[in-house]
């Protein structure tokens, strides 16, 4: 089994193309989205880490009374581990609206999918090339958006509408600048 992730990554490094490395982050963004969900939904890390910090404390408190000695601090972490367990125990309240996350990715998602309207009539025509680059467009702007949901800025107009449009604009004059100049080797 070893081997043949050995043999993947040398694949990936001798035999070079984009379409892997392209594969190899979406693939990557798929698994911390799924253990992100996992984690929003179970607290399953958090508990484990809560469980083996309660194992330790039983351990050493097993060890402190053989020796007939009283550890003062470890109360006070008896009540930090409590209060933490009541914090994910106690239902969240129910809220209807969105929270600053899932809106700047919404957002920061927008540009893009007004973006993949364009491709709709050439989709409809059925050219496979304008249905690669709206997944293209939805892959690209899916990043960029969990990217923005990492920039904390308390201006609303900035995190909503500024960043996602000037990055809109930036990364399709990037790709814009590319294409030219790969056209002018072809054409020389």
């Amino acid at each position: 089994m070893i081997s043949s992730i050995v043999d993947a990554f040398k694949d990936l490094v001798l035999n070079f193309s984009w379409k892997r490395i392209i594969h190899i982050l979406v693939l990557i963004s798929i698994v911390f989205i799924v253990l992100m969900l996992v984690e929003w939904q179970t607290c399953f890390f958090k508990l484990s880490k809560i469980e083996r910090i309660s194992g330790l404390m039983k351990e050493i408190e097993s060890i402190d009374s053989c020796r007939g000695g009283g550890i003062a601090d470890l109360r006070d972490v008896c009540f930090q581990i409590i209060e933490q367990l009541k914090e994910k125990v106690k239902p969240r309240p129910v809220n209807f609206f969105l929270g600053t996350s899932p809106k700047k990715f919404l957002f920061g998602l927008l540009p893009w999918l007004i973006f993949c309207l364009f491709f709709i009539p050439s989709i409809l025509r059925r050219e496979i090339n304008s249905l690669y680059g709206a997944f293209g467009a939805l892959v690209v702007g899916s990043l960029v958006s969990l990217a923005y949901t990492l920039i904390p800025l308390r201006y609303s107009w900035i995190n909503y509408f500024a960043i996602p449009w000037a990055g809109f604009i930036l990364i399709v004059c990037l790709i814009l600048n590319y294409q030219n100049k790969k056209q002018k080797k072809i054409e020389k």
